[in-house]
């Protein structure tokens, strides 16, 4: 693909070649170009934000990994950056990516749609809670995300949104995916984030491929069990006073639709969506 569109990245270990191979493989298929970007390690991450992460009994607030991992999708987005690039596609070097994402990306032109800041392309295979709020992109639709979706596996983000989560995210609260579309994060009550439907990216581990197995298995996941996992320093009365103003958060922000039912988000190389809300040929 040539001409005025977004450009494309994958993070990538320089140890996984195996990994790189898959990923450019795929974008060969697709005729996409994408940029390889260098996965950071552990112990590339600064001292000083690995001491802010570590609790007085030597657990951490999120994994180390977790932190890498944040890093990491900020040098993707320096780069977007730097090139002065409306928005950017990132994508994990453990997603498996549909056929159907250069219509996404020829449709998209330079930039996201007005009032879209963030496009989660991704599923968890698990129902999600969306909105009524639609924006099509030359016949897929995106619907509003107003529940947890975890996963950063292919997204496209606004420059502009990744300038202010590089400036306002503090890198020892939570994982990256946690920040952008998890309700505890900052952005889903407060920013224009979408879910595609079909999704065009799914990891791996949630895709039934044969000869996978080792593509699969990361690097950083050991290093996960660092941390001290969920939180389990909040008493009781914290955790409930924590979910109310989730919840006061999440009504003024989506009213009566945080009742909506959680709807399915299938792969798009998969069977059809079955819901009235999907992607037409």
């Amino acid at each position: 693909m040539t001409g005025n569109v977004i450009p494309i990245y994958y993070i990538n270990l320089a140890a996984r070649s195996d990994r790189r191979d898959f990923m450019e493989s795929q974008f060969a298929r697709l005729a996409i170009p994408a940029e390889r970007v260098e996965a950071v390690l552990p112990a590339q991450i600064p001292a000083d934000i690995v001491a802010t992460s570590r609790r007085p009994d030597g657990t951490f607030r999120i994994g180390i990994s977790d932190i890498a991992c944040t890093l990491s999708h900020f040098a993707a987005w320096h780069r977007a950056i730097d090139s002065r690039a409306a928005a950017c596609a990132v994508f994990e070097d453990d997603g498996v990516i549909s056929r159907d994402l250069p219509q996404l990306i020829g449709h998209l032109g330079p930039s996201l749609p007005d009032g879209v800041d963030l496009l989660k392309l991704e599923t968890f295979r698990d129902p999600v809670r969306l909105g009524r709020d639609t924006v099509t992109i030359g016949g897929m639709v995106a619907q509003r995300l107003i529940g947890t979706h975890y996963g950063c596996c292919g997204y496209i983000i606004s420059t502009k949104l990744a300038e202010h989560v590089i400036a306002t995210m503090p890198l020892a609260s939570r994982a990256i995916d946690g920040h952008l579309f998890v309700r505890h994060g900052d952005l889903l009550a407060t920013r224009r984030v979408y879910q595609l439907r079909p999704a065009l990216a799914v990891q791996l581990m949630h895709q039934h491929l044969a000869g996978t197995s080792d593509l699969a298995q990361s690097d950083l996941a050991p290093m996960r069990k660092w941390s001290s996992g969920g939180r389990p320093w909040m008493t009781r009365w914290q955790r409930l006073r924590d979910n109310i103003s989730l919840a006061w958060r999440e009504y003024r922000a989506f009213g009566n639709e945080v009742f909506n039912a959680r709807q399915p988000v299938l792969f798009a190389d998969d069977e059809p969506d079955p819901s009235p809300v999907g992607f037409s040929k």
